[in-house]
């Protein structure tokens, strides 16, 4: 079915933001952890800046995979529905 193809490339697609949320986590902790260490002002901007990009990184990584989550679910359901169809109309036609 098109509809179980679909679902495996969405799935392929999503897999790499799937992967990074866990990157984007701990970097943001690293981070503030070092941040917190430090007392020069100047690296603390850097550190900031480090912290609320990998914020925004987090943000979309989550919902680009989310997003693509949802697909993945629609178009498994649907070939799902589709094979469970075809197994239920080749039964009754063996039946009559």
């Amino acid at each position: 079915s098109s509809y179980l193809f679909l679902g495996c490339l969405v799935l392929l697609i999503r897999l790499p933001f799937s992967l990074s949320i866990p990157h984007f986590v701990s970097t943001t902790l690293g981070a503030l952890a070092q941040l917190n260490n430090t007392t020069n002002n100047t690296n603390n901007n850097t550190i900031t800046s480090e912290v609320h990009h990998n914020i925004l990184f987090l943000f979309l990584a989550g919902t680009i995979d989310a997003t693509l989550d949802f697909f993945c679910i629609y178009l498994f359901d649907t070939a799902n529905i589709n094979i469970v169809r075809g197994v239920r109309l080749d039964t009754f036609t063996a039946i009559l």
